[in-house]
C-alpha cells in the first residue's frame, strides 16, 4: 500500500488499533508503454506518476486514489493522456467521460465550471486520435454538437471568451487568484476548444458546425492581443501562481509565441509555479519552444 484510509462512521466512536487486513484494489492490466532514461530518479518519477494513475483507473477513473476519488474532468485530461499512452485502450476512460456527461444536462456545466466542460471536448478529440473508436465518438455527437454550440455563445462578436462568473471561471487553484491569468487562459482554452470541436465535427460530418468553429476561433486569435496584453503588462511577477498556466496555454492554443512563453514565464525560476494538473501543458509549451532541459 501506498496509502490507506480508515472511516469511522460515529463521530463519537474510538479505535483501538493494532493491526489491520486489507485488501488492494487494482486493474490487472500490462504496461504497454515505457520510459527509461540515464537519470534513474527521473525514471522513478515517471514510474510514481504511471502508477499512481493505475490506482486510480476502477471503476471509473479517480482524480485522486488518496483524497475525494471523484471523477473531476478537467484533471481527467493528463490522466487520459497518462492511460493511453502506458496502458492503452481501457474502459474505464469512456466510461467516466459518460458518466460526467449524462450528469450534466446542458447548458449546465461539468463538475460547475465551464473550463472542465471544455476540457471534455478537449478529451473527446484526444481519446479518438489515440484509439481510432468512430462507433463510441458517434454516440457523443448529439451532446458535443449542443455543447459547442452553447460555447459559442459565451464568445463575443469581436472574438473574446464571455463565459460568466457563476460558471466556473478556473484553471487550477494554484492560479484561482490571479484574474489575468484567468481571463488570458480561458481565451486560449476557449480557442483549443473551438478548434477541436472543428476536427471532431469534420470527422462526425458536420461540416457546418464544423466551419462555425473554425470562424469563431480565428476570431479569436485576431482578439487575443487585447486579453494577453494586460497579462503581460500586469505587476504580477513573471514566476507568481497563475502566469505559467495561462502562458501555457496561450502558447499551446497560438496565441502567444512558445518562445515568448517560455523566456518570460516557464523557465523563469525553474519548477516554480508549476502545478500538478497544468504541469503537463507548462512542459507541453516549453518544448514547443525547444527548452527539452527546463529552467535555461
Amino acid at each position: 500500500f501506498r496509502f490507506a484510509r480508515i472511516d469511522l462512521v460515529d463521530d463519537s466512536t474510538e479505535l483501538h488499533l493494532k493491526e489491520v487486513r486489507a485488501i488492494s484494489t487494482y486493474r490487472d492490466i500490462p504496461y504497454k508503454g515505457s520510459f527509461r532514461c540515464n537519470d534513474e530518479r527521473l525514471n522513478r518519477i515517471w514510474q510514481t506518476g504511471a502508477y499512481t494513475v493505475h490506482l486510480n483507473m476502477q471503476e471509473y477513473i479517480w482524480d485522486g486514489i488518496k483524497r475525494d476519488r471523484l471523477v473531476w474532468i478537467g484533471d481527467l485530461h493528463p490522466e487520459v493522456m497518462t492511460v493511453s499512452t502506458v496502458f492503452g485502450y481501457n474502459e474505464v476512460i469512456p466510461k467516466s467521460l459518460d458518466l460526467v456527461r449524462d450528469v450534466t444536462p446542458l447548458p449546465g456545466w461539468m463538475n460547475n465550471m465551464c473550463t472542465y466542460s471544455m476540457w471534455w471536448v478537449l478529451i473527446q478529440r484526444d481519446w479518438y486520435y489515440y484509439q481510432g473508436d468512430l462507433t463510441y465518438l458517434k454516440e457523443q455527437q448529439t451532446y458535443l454538437c449542443d455543447l459547442l454550440r452553447l460555447l459559442m455563445t459565451k464568445v463575443s462578436d469581436e472574438g473574446l471568451e464571455r463565459l460568466d462568473a457563476g460558471g466556473g471561471r478556473f484553471l487550477d487553484w494554484p492560479s484561482s487568484e490571479n484574474p489575468l491569468a484567468i481571463n488570458a487562459g480561458l481565451q486560449a482554452l476557449m480557442a483549443q476548444t473551438m478548434q477541436a470541436g472543428s476536427e471532431l465535427c469534420t470527422i462526425l460530418g458536420e461540416d457546418a458546425l464544423a466551419a462555425d468553429c473554425e470562424a469563431v476561433r480565428k476570431k479569436m486569435l485576431k482578439a487575443a492581443p487585447k486579453v494577453i496584453k494586460p497579462f503581460l503588462k500586469s505587476d504580477v511577477a513573471p514566476d507568481a501562481p497563475g502566469s505559467k498556466q495561462a502562458a501555457s496555454l496561450l502558447a499551446l492554443a497560438g496565441l502567444m509565441k512558445p518562445e515568448e512563453a517560455n523566456e518570460k514565464y516557464l523557465s523563469v525560476n525553474g519548477g516554480h509555479g508549476f502545478s500538478t494538473f497544468y504541469g503537463y501543458y507548462m512542459l507541453r509549451a516549453m518544448a514547443a519552444a525547444g527548452n527539452y532541459q527546463g529552467a535555461l
